[in-house]
């Protein structure tokens, strides 16, 4: 017997995978063999490493072939048998051409052992994949009429480095802005970004829009062109409604010619947040103290508090007391705007003194009147 490969499917591989590598063999000698074997070394230096157990088949019987117990599971002249094997590429390899050794086992018709090491040559070639691994908008929400900025992550999960990385993007009409960037090579489990300014038309629906990221590189196999398409989404600006959701003083109860801390607590119940908000007190006449409480920002179905210290005049008389209020704010685009409340404060009669203690000294007087005067007349 004297075995030839004639088949190596694949022969092309990439670092780091995973495959099936089927070898065929043909006896080309001038008789049978039995019991074949066929060993892929694993302690070899070639970057091919055997994983779990070989299946070996016949591809087809001669035509001379015994149907007898006697040739069974021999290899006839002429014959071709299949070995396959689970094999994994080491992910550092590099790219190149290599020999790898298969090693023979059979018994000849007097069944004696025979061994023979046979070569053959597989192609390792790198391959970079860029995937997209991450979109974000800065800000994080999107309407009509906004400037923002969109992120992109480029990741190479592939074997081989991605050189002269370009992207161009592909935008609808509702968008303007930067469309393409550089970003030059990208190894292995490598991550790189680019940044890109856009506006969105104020006449842009809300909705979501279908962008196209072209990416262009090189690496081992040569030039490559990938298209990915992902989604921006603009949404419906809302409106700002700043509601008194709340009024208290402390302390509780207000009278004539007292001190308080009056506390307005105001909610934004509307659906964008409102910036920069200021709270200017119109308080009815008689009421005195600060006019304008600063309040920051409310975003939507927030809730903040607006504070003024104030005094009431002593000619006030109890009652109910109406209290207007202008608040000022810009929405997310920097427009200003400005709404008015009204809410009433209760003004409580002074509780009247006591004259129980009056009393008592006025008595004692009296009384001692009384008794120097009785002392004089004596």
């Amino acid at each position: 017997p004297d075995f030839y490969i004639t088949s190596i499917e694949p022969i092309t591989f990439e670092p780091g995978k995973y495959y099936n590598l089927s070898i065929t063999l043909k006896n080309l000698g001038t008789e049978f063999a039995t019991q074949v074997k066929a060993f892929l070394d694993n302690e070899d230096t070639s970057p091919i490493d055997p994983i779990g157990a070989t299946k070996s088949y016949l591809v087809k019987k001669a035509q001379e072939a015994f149907e007898s117990q006697e040739y069974f599971g021999a290899v006839l002249q002429n014959q071709e048998i299949t070995f396959t094997y689970s094999v994994y590429v080491d992910e550092d390899a590099k790219k190149g051409t290599y020999y790898v050794p298969l090693e023979i086992k059979f018994l000849d018709p007097e069944m004696n052992e025979n061994s023979q090491t046979l070569y053959f040559g597989v192609n390792i070639i790198p391959k970079s994949e860029l995937v997209i691994s991450g979109i974000n908008t800065s800000p994080a929400r999107i309407h009509p009429d906004d400037d923002f900025t969109l992120k992109i992550e480029i990741e190479n999960i592939g074997s081989g480095e991605a050189k002269a990385v370009a992207l161009n993007l592909k935008f609808p009409e509702e968008f303007s802005g930067e469309n393409s960037a550089f970003l030059g090579a990208i190894q292995k489990d490598s991550t790189k970004s680019a940044e890109f300014e856009l506006r969105v038309s104020k006449n842009a629906l809300p909705k979501a829009y279908n962008f196209t990221l072209e990416i262009t590189f090189k690496d081992d196999e040569g030039a490559k062109k990938i298209e990915k398409g992902f989604k921006v989404f603009v949404l419906e600006r809302g409106s700002i409604d700043i509601e008194i959701a709340g009024v208290s003083t402390s302390p509780a109860k207000i009278y004539p010619g007292s001190s308080f801390t009056l506390s307005v607590q105001l909610e934004n119940i509307g659906k964008q947040e409102a910036k920069a908000i200021k709270a200017v007190l119109e308080p009815a006449k008689g009421f005195m103290g600060e006019r304008t409480s600063f309040v920051g920002s409310l975003k939507e179905d927030d809730l903040s508090t607006a504070i003024f210290e104030m005094q009431t005049s002593k000619e006030l008389l109890p009652g109910s007391y109406t209290m207007k209020m202008k608040i000022y704010y810009i929405d997310e685009r920097g427009q200003e705007y400005e709404e008015e409340k009204e809410f009433e404060l209760i003004l409580l009669e002074s509780p009247k003194k006591s004259y129980k203690f009056i009393v008592i000294p006025l008595i004692l007087i009296v009384g001692i009147a009384y008794y120097l005067r009785r002392r004089k007349h004596e």
